[in-house]
């Protein structure tokens, strides 16, 4: 894929992940932290409820984590994403 088309495809992630996050009240406890999986496309997904919107892209080599979140939900968010690993099928 041309880099034009993976700049587009961020760009247009950032924006509709930050008019999300504008939306919601967040709980600021790492005990009461669940993190919601969207998926965003293919092998994309959004996370939600680290302290930050945070984007993963599993894939055949491994992961890519884009703002991993806050240090204090660190387990549930490597608990997501080993989650996904499971999940996510190759063609």
């Amino acid at each position: 894929m041309k880099p034009r088309v993976w700049f587009g495809i961020a760009a247009a992630m950032v924006s509709a992940l930050s008019g999300l996050a504008a939306q919601a009240p967040v709980d600021r406890t790492a005990a009461a932290a669940t993190i919601e999986v969207l998926p965003v496309r293919g092998n994309v997904f959004a996370l939600f409820g680290a302290g930050a919107n945070v984007v993963v892209s599993v894939g055949r080599d491994g992961v890519l984590i884009v703002d991993p979140g806050a240090a204090r939900y660190a387990d549930q968010v490597l608990a997501s994403v080993r989650q996904l690993q499971r999940q996510v099928e190759f063609e």
